[in-house]
């Protein structure tokens, strides 16, 4: 079936994944994406926000966070992913990024 554009806004996609701790939540998606763009912003990330999607960029580096719901769980999980710059910046800011939200 398929999802009209204002669905698509209303819930977070659903994932099978696996995730740590520091990037899972029980809290509402909306204070998820609360969270982290508080935290984006206090660190001096850019970013636009469409949904439950935020797409992020700093000085040395561009990724994406994502909140989706873990199936058949009422927890919310980040996915993230690189789309430019080097991974070792990534990884260091994302570090830093983690460490300071409160989820």
């Amino acid at each position: 079936s398929q999802t009209s554009p204002t669905e698509k806004t209303t819930a977070p996609k659903t994932t099978k994944a696996i995730y740590g701790a520091d990037t899972t939540s029980t809290k509402a998606p909306g204070e998820i994406i609360a969270e982290i763009t508080r935290v984006l912003q206090e660190n001096g990330v850019k970013f636009a926000q469409e949904g439950y999607l935020l797409k992020c960029t700093a000085p040395q580096c561009s990724f994406q966070i994502e909140v989706s719901r873990i199936k058949d769980t009422t927890m919310h999980a980040l996915e993230m992913k690189r789309s430019k710059g080097t991974s070792v910046a990534y990884q260091s800011l994302l570090r830093t990024l983690i460490s300071q939200w409160k989820l």
